[in-house]
């Protein structure tokens, strides 16, 4: 269990989206040169997910876990993976009789165990789990070069594997939004749908973005499945 009360109190609604801006740039800053509280966020997203699954989450914080928490591919993968291992554990619980569990309970045991080493090699081989990530809010801003305006520029730490870009929208028009990141020749690197606003979170293996300029176009989500173009955001990633 966490020790640092007032970090919890801090990161969990920050990791919902629920936290105030002001805060959760406060938090952010931190982040960056704060171990002990970066530490304290990966126990604070399992903790989440744990709470998730076991129906512990009030409406809102359910609310905030299925629209923001979750749009992290990483984070969809780590609930994966804890979902499956639980699923897996109550169904083993449920077929076999006492009887059944008494006699074979040293192979039960091992499948049990096995099945948790597998699934914890699995979180940490995986190509999308988060070692260390790094947080940055964008404006919208689909102006060029050309037109005299220079894209936000962004200097990531060299110990960092992943970016996450927080899009503030113009407008939340939308219920779920489609995110592409385009390299400076139009080419997509990376596309996130079921994004939800007002504040989008997009996360990209920095290993995807080497120095350079990129776009992020973002299409709302009509009813009928439709994309509607939303907001634009440049940016360039330097050494």
């Amino acid at each position: 269990m966490l020790t640092n009360e007032k970090a919890v109190a801090e990161v969990r609604p920050w990791l919902l989206g629920l936290l105030p801006e002001q805060e959760s740039r406060s938090l952010e800053e931190r982040l960056i040169t704060d171990s002990g509280l970066y530490e304290e966020v990966f126990i604070v997203e399992e903790e989440l997910i744990d709470d998730y699954i076991a129906g512990r989450l009030s409406a809102d914080e359910r609310t905030a876990f299925e629209s923001y928490f979750m749009n992290s591919a990483e984070r969809q993968e780590q609930f994966r993976i804890a979902n499956a291992l639980r699923v897996y554990i109550a169904d083993a619980k449920k077929t076999e009789s006492s009887t059944e569990v008494r006699r074979r309970w040293p192979f039960a045991a091992m499948s049990l165990a096995a099945a948790a080493v597998v699934i914890a090699a699995l979180v940490w081989l995986q190509p999308g789990r988060i070692g260390k990530s790094y947080s940055v809010v964008l404006t919208p801003g689909g102006v060029t070069r050309d037109s005299g305006a220079v894209p936000q520029q962004i200097t990531i730490p060299p110990d960092v594997d992943t970016l996450e870009l927080d899009l503030k929208l113009t407008r939340n028009d939308f219920q779920k939004y489609r995110a592409t990141l385009l390299n400076s020749v139009g080419g997509t690197i990376q596309t996130t749908d079921n994004l939800t606003g007002p504040t989008l979170r997009f996360s990209v293996r920095t290993q995807q973005t080497p120095p350079g300029d990129y776009q992020l176009k973002v299409d709302g989500v009509n009813p009928n499945g439709t994309l509607e173009s939303a907001d634009s955001y440049r940016f360039s990633i330097k050494n």
